[in-house]
């Protein structure tokens, strides 16, 4: 993963990292060539919309570089994008508005798509507005192995409250643990829903080694370390996860902030 610095990277790691994706000429398994080929178009795309001054450095690759990220603009990974801002912004009736235009051609998109359908009318119009058999297609989806069908399986996840330990892609083997599983330790929060502040309790009183509180999309909001609380006062309500970690346990709860 590439970690965003805020600063333009050097043209020699510019053309090392993103020349091959943008030309489409990186070598992949044949076996999964095309899933490798579109998520590494993402990744490319979301560098160059952070960072518009790669598309200018003075070099004979500035061409392609500027061709791939115009065609980007009128593509499905731009609509995917632009979609999962809307819902980071709780603007979920434009987010559906967009997703009714959105066509999906391969897995990955189908898989977005679908994710983000059941996750903004969940929020629009609660657990009624969905059918057994979208849940049934959700934990579907959360099973696929993330490096063929997209980062959206990570968001199926935290819906359902999942945590699925991904074999190599040699193999189609899963281990699924949820929060019902039974620990040694006993987890506890409250109150739940909440609005400036939910507590975090272990059975055997410790502080929790480190909470993450995440968004649907999986954007981490906030994380603290060596705590049992975490301040919410701050975000817009809705439907956001925790993350509780401590030794070797860990913990995903869901949290609804409200006002």
């Amino acid at each position: 993963m590439i970690q965003d610095t805020g600063l333009p990277l050097p043209l020699r790691i510019y053309d090392k990292l993103f020349g091959g994706v943008v030309a489409d000429s990186i070598r992949y398994t044949k076996e999964y060539e095309s899933e490798f080929s579109y998520e590494g178009k993402q990744v490319a795309y979301d560098v160059l919309k952070n960072h518009q001054t790669l598309l200018d450095m003075d070099d004979e690759s500035d061409d392609a570089f500027v061709e791939f990220y115009s065609g980007m603009l009128s593509s499905n990974i731009k609509k995917i994008d632009s979609i999962e801002v809307l819902i980071n912004q709780k603007q979920f009736m434009l987010a559906y508005t967009l997703l009714n235009e959105f066509v999906d051609t391969n897995n990955i998109e189908y898989n977005y798509k679908f994710v983000f359908t059941y996750y903004i009318k969940l929020m629009l119009w609660g657990a009624d507005s969905l059918e057994n058999s979208d849940k049934d297609e959700l934990l579907a989806i959360a099973y696929e192995n993330p490096l063929l069908g997209g980062k959206s399986i990570y968001m199926a996840r935290t819906i359902l409250n999942l945590e699925v330990n991904d074999e190599p892609l040699s193999s189609s083997s899963r281990l699924m643990q949820t929060k019902k599983t039974q620990k040694e330790i006993i987890l506890n929060i409250y109150p739940n829903p909440t609005s400036n502040l939910v507590h975090i309790v272990l059975s055997n009183s410790s502080l929790a080694e480190e909470i993450q509180l995440s968004d649907i999309t999986g954007r981490i909001c906030s994380k603290v370390s060596d705590a049992n609380q975490v301040t919410t006062s701050q975000f817009l309500p809705g439907v956001y996860f925790l993350k509780v970690k401590y030794e070797s346990y860990t913990w995903n709860e869901r949290l609804i902030i409200n006002r």
